[in-house]
């Protein structure tokens, strides 16, 4: 199962928490509205962290298996306040289950990463959500993909995208199975179209006439990893 369907197949598909700039977090182990969730469910921190899961009482015995083994906090248990706390030293993405729940989609995924440095520091936070994103910055191309396939179907592709003042960039869409259907929406600038499109070619340009950091988002999918920004110098 890829890390896009595993993410599709939990009861909180929810954007990425990111904590990579915080020594320890807790992560609820259920709860009164999801009794077979863990919240935050998508989490990433950096090399060091220490993550202490805390049960809520609700939804009955669970328990917090990784399922490459890198933790395992034992038998399952109902009980209030109960913790289990691993500490995370390497780099990797660790996918874990309730043993109990699992057909009912009670997974979560730690992904220990390094904090990505582009140079830009905007760039960096409004991007710190999308999971694929390492600090690269592209600059052999002026085309964008819309529904990047290969990276599960929310993504652009490239996520950041430099450019000197006066190119014309192009947001071209996938077509099939690229997520549904998309837009391209500016933040702080009159750029691209908020109507939806799904429909395979390129629906939205743009000449860059003049420097900054423009970042933008897809809307139904911003929370999923649908963000990208362009850098013009």
């Amino acid at each position: 199962m890829s890390l896009h369907e595993w993410v599709a197949s939990a009861n909180t598909p929810e954007s990425w928490t990111d904590h990579r700039s915080d020594a320890t977090v807790s992560i609820a182990v259920g709860g009164h509205d999801l009794p077979y969730a863990f919240q935050p469910a998508l989490t990433r921190v950096a090399p060091g962290t220490t993550v202490t899961w805390e049960w809520t009482g609700y939804g009955g015995a669970h328990n917090v298996i990784a399922v490459d083994s890198a933790f395992d906090s034992g038998d399952s248990t109902a009980t209030e306040d109960h913790t289990f706390t691993h500490t995370f030293t390497e780099i990797g993405t660790h996918r874990y289950v309730s043993e109990p729940d699992r057909e009912s989609g009670m997974k979560g995924i730690i992904a220990v990463e390094e904090y990505p440095t582009s140079g830009y520091p905007d760039v960096d936070r409004w991007l710190s959500s999308v999971h694929d994103y390492d600090g690269t910055v592209v600059t052999d191309t002026t085309t964008v993909t819309v529904g990047d396939t290969s990276s599960g179907s929310t993504q652009f592709d490239p996520l950041v995208l430099k450019v000197p003042e006066g190119t014309t960039v192009q947001w071209k869409w996938a077509g099939e199975e690229s997520g549904g259907a998309h837009n391209v929406a500016f933040k702080s600038a009159a750029i691209g179209i908020r109507k939806l499109r799904s429909e395979p070619g390129v629906h939205v340009t743009h000449t860059f006439n003049s420097t900054g950091t423009y970042r933008y988002f897809c809307s139904p999918h911003s929370e999923l990893s649908g963000r990208g920004a362009v850098i013009v110098e």
